[in-house]
């Protein structure tokens, strides 16, 4: 992915401009710049948004804040790096991950094994604008 640097008026600070888009589009150009990101993201390759890794304390807490446990099935569409499924799996929860991403889906298997969750921890290539309910079988206990 081409991206060049723009320097905004006013000192702003520089911004990157990804290949394709016009930085002189209105609606680009009045769009807060976390939007921008948005409206510059590469939607034709079939990504819904562009990946920003949850924190891991966040993880935690979200997973202790829905009461996750080891009879629970977490499903997470758009995994990423699989911290969600992850903090799951440490409270015993199976956990399924969808990501359309293949470098994304080997970060996530990697760190299922290195943390000896892999077992609990199950991550697909797939679009998750395509996965239907029933697809989510979990991984074997």
């Amino acid at each position: 992915m081409d991206v060049e640097k723009k320097v905004e008026p006013g000192g702003a600070g520089e911004e990157e401009v990804e290949e394709g888009v016009d930085p002189d589009d209105e609606l680009y150009a009045t769009a807060p710049r976390r939007a921008r990101r948005l409206i510059a993201h590469d939607w034709a390759a079939g990504f819904v948004s562009p990946f920003v890794a949850t924190n891991e304390e966040v993880a935690a807490a979200l997973m202790a804040a829905a009461g996750v446990g080891s009879s629970h099935l977490v499903l997470d569409l758009g995994s990423g790096e699989g911290r969600l499924l992850l903090a799951a799996a440490r409270r015993g929860a199976r956990a399924v991950g969808y990501e359309l991403d293949a470098e994304l889906n080997a970060k996530a298997e990697a760190a299922a094994e290195e943390q000896t969750l892999a077992h609990l921890v199950s991550v697909r290539q797939r679009d998750l604008m395509a996965v239907e309910a029933g697809d989510a079988a979990p991984p074997e206990p």
